[in-house]
């Protein structure tokens, strides 16, 4: 989960990059939203990975994540 969050920063950066050397606002705008959402995707991520630390007895998942559910593992 990390290497997903990592990468979506990283995405998230090169669309900021690209909205600064953009000059037509529309284009400029959608970039920065692009950069917006993925940086909110990581952000999500790893808030539900140390949510997902911090559940006890719950079994972690094949990649290490846990699924807790209205405070109950699956």
């Amino acid at each position: 989960m990390m290497e997903r969050i990592a990468h979506y920063r990283e995405l998230a950066a090169q669309f900021r990059q690209w909205a600064e050397n953009e000059t037509v606002s529309e284009a400029r705008d959608g970039l920065l939203d692009m950069a917006r959402q993925y940086e909110r995707s990581a952000t999500e991520l790893q808030a539900s990975a140390a949510t997902a630390k911090d559940a006890p007895g719950v079994p972690p998942m094949r990649d290490g994540t846990k699924v807790v559910r209205n405070g109950q593992s699956d």
